[in-house]
Parts: C-alpha cells; structure tokens; sequence
C-alpha cells in the first residue's frame, strides 16, 4: 500500500478562520513510489512531512506529539488525515476493522485513512486518540495496526559523514533497524550478533597493542 494523499486543517501555517471537516486547508495527491516536495524556505514542507509524523509514528527513539504552537493562529481544532491506497490482501488483513470500500468506475476500492483530530484549550492541547476508518469519528487503532504504520523518519542530513557513521542512534542505524529483515529481532539479529563480536575483536586489537610497533 502507499500514501495516496494528506489533507490539513488549522495545522501550522495551513489554516483559515474556522474549522469545517468538508474544507481542508491544505491537499496533497501522493502516487505509488518516490514523491519529492519541492519548495523555497519557509513554504511548509516540513510541516507536511512532520504531520505524517505526528499521525503515522516513527521507528526511531523521537517522540513525535503534537503542541499548541502546532495550531494554526487562533485555531482551537486541528486535524491530519492520511489516505492509503492500494492495500494488498495480506496488508489489508491487518486493518479489517478501519478500511472502507468505494465504488469506482474499475470496481470497488479498498482505502484506509488514518487522522487525528486534536483540541487545544487556554494554549493546553487535549489528549487525543490516532483513529481510522470511514466517516468524521472513525475507530481508534489498536497498538498492533499503530506499529505496522510506523516509518522509518530521516532528519534533513545537514552533515552526512557524521550521520552516517556507524554508531547508536546514526542515520545508518535508523535505516537499518528501519528494513523490514530487522523487524521483531532488533538485538538478536544475525548481522547485529556479528557486527558486536567484530567490535569486540577490533576494541581488543587496539587494547592489546596488536600489530603495533610501541617504539615509534
């Protein structure tokens, strides 16, 4: 399945006066594969790619929630909405709760849209539920449809040779606990297993002083 379109109300700098579910202020059409934003600073692509964030979760230790000064400017509702499209069989049977059914000209369709629609109150925001399904209310998501959701966020690389050197919490790393072949077996993972005994006998190399000549 892929992310077929994000839709915005009152979340940062898209918003306007009110809030009306039928009105979003802001509708992005995604399609299967590589998307690029592309835009001058200060357009609001970040704020894009933070409410996929926000809804979605990420597999990194960041934790992604949403504040006040996410809130267009007055606004006291906000809302994300993600449209995934294309659902396989064996996907769509871990989200037979929340998809919905759409009659198309090539036959029904199956979708599943993810949102979560947040309150704020005197600068505090509400708790609030990530929910899915069909209508403006929907049906909270369970833990185990929350995980299978997740992305794998990559922050802007601003320096790459540091962020992809090989070390806990690196751009690497998060890539690779990221695939899918890492899943559920984060520690015990055969390549894991080997890359600590090789730290190992390199830390122990340098340690004993082997292969050195100490009298230079």
């Amino acid at each position: 399945m892929y992310l077929s379109r994000i839709q915005l109300w009152n979340f940062r700098k898209y918003g306007a006066a009110g809030f009306d579910r039928t009105k979003p202020s802001l509708t992005v059409q995604f399609s299967p594969g590589v998307n690029v934003l592309i835009g001058p600073n200060d357009a609001g692509k970040t704020a894009i790619v933070d409410a996929i964030r926000i809804v979605l979760g990420t597999n990194s230790v960041e934790w992604a929630r949403l504040a006040s000064e996410d809130f267009h400017t007055g606004a006291e509702r906000l809302r994300i909405e993600l449209r995934f499209e294309g659902l396989t069989k064996p996907e769509g049977k871990n989200f037979t709760e929340w998809i919905e059914w759409v009659d198309t000209v090539d036959g029904p369709r199956s979708f599943l849209t993810v949102f979560c629609e947040v309150v704020q109150k005197a600068g505090a925001v509400l708790p609030y539920d990530v929910r899915a399904g069909a209508g403006s209310e929907g049906h909270r998501l369970d833990a185990e449809a929350k995980e299978l959701l997740r992305v794998t966020y990559l922050k802007p690389l601003r320096d790459a040779k540091s962020e992809l050197v090989a070390r806990r919490n690196s751009r690497l790393s998060q890539i690779l606990l990221g695939h899918a072949a890492f899943k559920g077996q984060e520690k015990s993972h055969k390549l894991t297993t080997l890359f600590k005994a090789f730290n190992a006998q390199v830390g122990a190399y340098f340690l004993n002083g082997q292969g050195f000549d100490w009298r230079l």
